[in-house]
């Protein structure tokens, strides 16, 4: 008896078929999951560069802001960071770069610009005092991905800053 080997279209098709219902599962979770690392790359840039902004502040005898930014590098009068933001020399209290030389770092991470990623501050900005300190109430910045608040940063009077996990994963703003 002479055996045929292979498959038959039928097995096929439902081989097939399970596969894609198995993708169409998968991919919404992986679009999420790709979301949410965003969110939690681009806390922890912002991390960096709020520690980048006390360290010149200190070094430089001279006050840094960072904020977030209009198309031209400015900061935005309304708060909202949804180009980025921008990391600057402002001794003279004005939020600008009066030179070159005074805006320190420009960021705008990825996933700004289609809506995957945003940020919700309960201040405007966040000014360091040559002696290191932030000017005002404590500072704290949801990064959100994915629809909800991925990590949280906090940046106290001292200037320090410590990143907290979303615990709950709140909705973007829900408060």
């Amino acid at each position: 008896m002479h055996r045929e080997r292979g498959v038959t279209l039928l097995e096929l098709m439902c081989t097939v078929g399970v596969l894609l219902v198995l993708a169409l599962v998968a991919v919404p979770a992986f679009t999420q999951a790709i979301a949410a690392y965003r969110a939690i790359s681009a806390a922890e840039h912002l991390r960096t560069d709020l520690a980048l902004a006390r360290n010149t502040a200190i070094t430089g005898g001279k006050s840094v802001v960072v904020c977030p930014r209009t198309e031209d590098n400015r900061c935005r009068d309304d708060g909202a960071w949804t180009l980025g933001w921008v990391v600057l020399r402002d001794p003279d209290r004005n939020l600008t770069a009066d030179a070159d030389h005074d805006l320190l770092r420009i960021a705008s991470p990825a996933g700004l610009a289609n809506g995957d990623l945003a940020f919700e501050a309960n201040r405007p900005f966040v000014r360091y005092r040559p002696d290191g300190r932030s000017v005002g109430t404590n500072l704290t910045i949801a990064v959100c991905g994915a629809g909800r608040v991925q990590r949280q940063l906090v940046v106290n009077n001292v200037g320090r800053v410590r990143t907290e996990r979303a615990t709950d994963a709140a909705p973007c703003g829900a408060g």
